[in-house]
């Protein structure tokens, strides 16, 4: 094999691959001695499956078509919360909205 045509990719609410610092795009070519450096990075707060369709190369012909499917999984973030101050006149009830 002398390198990977991704045919589809993640779309941007599911997230980016990437090989080494750059993102894939849907056609690109990646050659094989680089395959080790490609990442998938979740969008924020996805979760979810999705696939990613692939063709090997041996330089001359296009393998069939290959499938991957990443699953990820839901998480429970942390709730997350800002100090605030209020201020009232004395004797007023003050309705926290």
């Amino acid at each position: 094999m002398q390198s990977v045509k991704f045919v589809t990719i993640p779309t941007v609410g599911q997230g980016v691959l990437k090989v080494g610092s750059t993102t894939i795009t849907a056609g690109q070519t990646i050659a094989a001695a680089s395959l080790s450096t490609i990442t998938f990075v979740p969008a924020s707060n996805y979760n979810g499956n999705f696939s990613v369709t692939w063709q090997a190369s041996d330089g001359v012909d296009l393998s069939n078509m290959g499938s991957l499917t990443i699953t990820v999984n839901a998480v429970n973030d942390a709730p997350t919360t800002s100090d605030f101050s209020v201020a009232t006149d004395e004797d007023v009830i003050y309705t926290f909205a």
